[in-house]
């Protein structure tokens, strides 16, 4: 640390190298918020966690997150955080997302991805039924809000079988897939059935560019042509979809007014849903394409890198004037370096402008607490409540709905330069392994993924399908 390090408070962090979990120092230096940590084998790490210690001020030192714990902990502490995932008594928060990973086979290989599909396979849908059980005893109530993810889900010959299970008896409200979008580009019988889902069932599809060069550089390979393709297909079968986008600078997030714009005037995409990059490997110095773990030389590397206030900043700055920072608000269920998100109303008369205009943000806080999206009924309840459509010309007998209203999420994930166990114990977002332990999203993949990938592959057998078992098996 420099002279000039201002220590703000304790969290543990990992180191990226080994990921052994450190005690650690937050430091403001130079307006900036970082975390510092000692590992005995790899030495000194200071990393960037917020580029603007105002906001992190604000936001975050502030949090007054509320607590609502899980009903039913399915895993006894005896370790201590974070070592009794499962989960344990000691996470913070309840729930409100559920991941499953259907498979861990992709047909595409991207660098930024962090799921690593070096092994292929699927888990069955009896296990699927069974994990899903599993989830709505810990939580105690239905699932709501639900993450499928792999590997490329898609591709799980059961695919619709699930879905149907996870809606019917794991009451999702929702379910969003993680996608890369070629299986709904190339196949129009899975695209029309997927549409026939309507909003219960969004495509999170990763979506970077209008230009070749991020996918370049993100993608590692040239993209545009297929992703292009690929939305005229979801936009002719109306596949409900919300545009996934990593958000590097000096990349990409000079565009994200475009894309916000975009999907403003598309009926098809619902939202835009912004992952600052995360890094959780580099490129090798022999193999540009290749990505392999840290090394002790990498430690103190990210220092610029892009976090939740710069996307923030970029979006305001390239928008139009249809935003300010001020209209960006940490969702109240998760901790507000996680998720912060915004909304755009458009009338039918064209005019757009942002939801806190019509209601203020402490009743937009109501509409949002306990969940990843706006609750439209109580934001209808609040603007007949205030009388406020006499004020806006053009809203005469039109209600607030998904219609007309544009989500912009920005999700920041952790990676092992920004794991945060304070930030961590507030996370919503689980994913229920194959032996169905629950894990924070953040936590599996930085801490219990190797594990279980490499060093647990006996539960993926009994619990899965190869991809060449999957292939031999007839529909």
């Amino acid at each position: 640390m420099s002279n000039e390090s201002i220590i703000i408070d304790k969290t543990k962090c990992i180191c990226p190298v080994c990921r052994k979990v450190l005690d650690a120092d937050i430091i403001e230096e130079d307006n900036k918020i970082f975390y510092y940590r000692v590992c005995p084998e790899h030495g000194e790490c200071k990393s960037l966690a917020y580029s603007d210690a105002a906001w992190y001020k604000k936001y975050i030192e502030n949090n007054d997150s509320p607590i609502l714990k899980n009903k039913n902990p399915n895993k006894k502490r005896t370790l201590g955080c974070p070592d009794d995932c499962g989960m344990c008594d000691e996470h913070k928060q309840q729930m409100t997302v559920y991941g499953f990973e259907l498979t861990n086979y992709c047909d595409q290989r991207c660098p930024v991805c962090f799921a690593t599909p070096d092994d292929s396979w699927f888990i069955p849908y009896e296990k699927i039924v069974s994990m899903v059980n599993k989830a709505v005893g810990v939580k105690g109530s239905h699932l709501e809000y639900v993450d499928v993810s792999g590997g490329e889900p898609t591709l799980h010959r059961d695919f619709f079988k699930i879905m149907d299970y996870m809606f019917e008896k794991g009451g999702a409200r929702r379910i969003i897939i993680n996608t890369n979008g070629i299986r709904l580009g190339n196949d129009d019988d899975f695209a029309r059935t997927f549409a026939g889902y309507g909003t219960r069932l969004l495509a999170l599809y990763g979506f970077e560019s209008f230009k070749e060069e991020p996918y370049l550089e993100l993608r590692g390979r040239k993209f545009l042509k297929t992703k292009m393709k690929i939305l005229e297909q979801l936009e002719k079968y109306n596949v409900q979809t919300l545009l996934s986008t990593i958000v590097a600078k000096g990349v990409n997030d000079e565009e994200l007014g475009e894309l916000i714009k975009f999907a403003m005037d598309k009926k098809f995409i619902r939202g835009n849903y912004l992952l600052p990059l995360r890094h959780m490997a580099k490129k090798s110095k022999d193999n540009n394409k290749k990505w392999v773990p840290f090394e002790k030389e990498d430690l103190n590397q990210y220092q610029d890198r892009t976090t939740q206030p710069d996307v923030i900043k970029a979006i305001c700055k390239n928008v139009y004037g249809l935003l300010s920072e001020d209209d960006f608000l940490p969702v109240p269920s998760s901790h507000p370096g996680c998720h912060q998100t915004a909304y755009l109303v458009t009338l039918p008369n064209g005019l757009s402008f942002p939801l806190n205009k019509l209601i203020k943000n402490e009743n937009l806080l109501i509409c949002l607490k306990n969940h990843l999206v706006v609750d439209m009924d109580k934001v209808n309840a609040f603007i007949d409540e205030l009388n406020i459509k006499e004020k806006y010309p053009g809203m005469a007998g039109t209600e607030v709905s998904e219609d007309n209203v544009l989500q912009i999420l920005i999700h920041s994930t952790q990676d092992p330069f920004t794991w945060d166990l304070k930030r961590l114990q507030y996370c919503t977002h689980h994913y229920m392994h194959i032996d169905e332990r629950l894990f924070p999203c953040c936590n599996y993949y930085n801490i219990y993924q190797k594990e279980y990938r490499e060093k647990d592959k006996e539960t993926a057998k009994k619990y899965s399908y190869t991809l060449n078992e999957l292939n031999a098996i007839k529909k």
